[in-house]
Order: C-alpha cells, then sequence, then structure tokens
C-alpha cells in the first residue's frame, strides 16, 4: 500500500502515512502540529494543537511574530519577507 500524503494544516509540510482511520491523531515531523482525521472519504482534518513556530524578529520593523513557514516568513505588521534558510546579516 502506497502512503498517504497529507498537508499540514499549520506550516504546509508534507506528511505521508501508511493508513489513516477516523479518530486518528497526526503530527507534524515539521512543527509538531497534531490534526485529527475527522473523515477519510472525503479527508477532513480538525486541528488539534498548533504546533512549535519559530519566533521571529522583523529586521524591517522589530516586529515579534511566529511562523510556522520553513522557508519564509511574512511580517505581520508591515508585510516584509523574511527568509529563514539564510543567516541575519543576508536579509535585504
Amino acid at each position: 500500500m502506497e502512503p498517504i500524503v497529507i498537508e499540514c494544516p499549520v506550516c504546509q509540510a508534507e506528511l505521508e502515512v501508511e493508513d489513516v482511520a477516523e479518530g486518528q491523531l497526526i503530527e507534524c515531523d515539521a512543527c509538531h502540529a497534531v490534526v485529527e482525521v475527522m473523515s477519510v472519504k472525503p479527508l477532513e482534518l480538525m486541528l488539534v494543537e498548533a504546533g512549535e513556530g519559530r519566533s521571529i524578529e522583523c529586521p524591517r520593523c522589530g516586529t515579534v511574530f511566529t511562523s510556522y513557514d520553513v522557508e519564509v516568513a511574512v511580517c505581520p505588521e508591515c508585510g516584509y519577507t523574511v527568509r529563514l534558510n539564510e543567516e541575519e546579516e543576508d536579509w535585504e
């Protein structure tokens, strides 16, 4: 049986699971969010726990916010896009 690919509703990481059943809890490997399978067909998930985001300080305006993304984060205050895979000195 091929694994089922589920997109994490928090960080959008792709999660591969062998099987899903109603009531099953699935934890995201990337952000540790927990979702519950509400329905199998169609697949419906409910967020149970938001997981561990990454605290970001915007280099433009100084706003501190939480991001669950693994590549970029957008400051909610000024809209600045922070690339998370680069060192702070390289931010534009």
